[in-house]
């Protein structure tokens, strides 16, 4: 994939922009993380420089038994096809 910086247009209105900066808005990870009340998949790219650190995010988490934690080695627009068979595995996982 790609190496540094990547250029991406985005189509948005101002406050969605606002609201992905905003410390206590919706897209903080680190706030949200620790108020999931359920298992949690938390899947990060190795080569992809948007990602928290694991303690950062995913270790705010609260414990549960079935949380998972995986690095894959892609860039962030490679991680959902490097993480779809983790995904389907940890699903088989929650049915059990």
């Amino acid at each position: 994939g790609p190496q540094g910086q990547v250029t991406i247009s985005v189509r948005s209105t101002a406050n969605m922009i606002m609201t992905f900066w905003d410390m206590n808005g919706p897209a903080n990870l680190v706030k949200d993380a620790s108020e999931v009340r359920v298992p949690l998949l938390w899947v990060s790219g190795a080569h992809d420089p948007s990602q928290l650190p694991k303690e950062a995010g995913f270790d705010k988490a609260p414990p549960w038994p079935l949380n998972r934690y995986a690095k894959v080695d892609a860039d962030h627009m490679e991680t959902p096809d490097a993480a779809a068979d983790i995904v389907v595995e940890w699903l088989r996982e929650l049915k059990r």
